[in-house]
């Protein structure tokens, strides 16, 4: 199964992450522009926490760019 969220690096984002890799069974996309709403650095702790498991894969995509999600099927 693969799971796509928008904003992984967000505080709810990483969370839902958080708690969707403890199905092994799952892929799970996080997707984030990585803007400066608020502290990139905060926001790459989390990406980076995130990605210590081997079924977490992050893109770093603005989502006017569509293109990026039809290689994900």
């Amino acid at each position: 199964m693969k799971i796509l969220v928008t904003g992984a690096a967000g505080f709810i984002g990483s969370k839902l992450c958080t708690k969707l890799l403890e199905n092994k069974k799952a892929t799970i996309y996080g997707l984030d522009n990585l803007n400066t709403y608020y502290s990139i650095k905060i926001k790459k702790l989390r990406i980076d926490s995130l990605k210590k498991k081997k079924i977490f894969k992050f893109i770093k995509v603005i989502l006017k760019n569509i293109l990026i999600l039809k290689k994900l099927k």
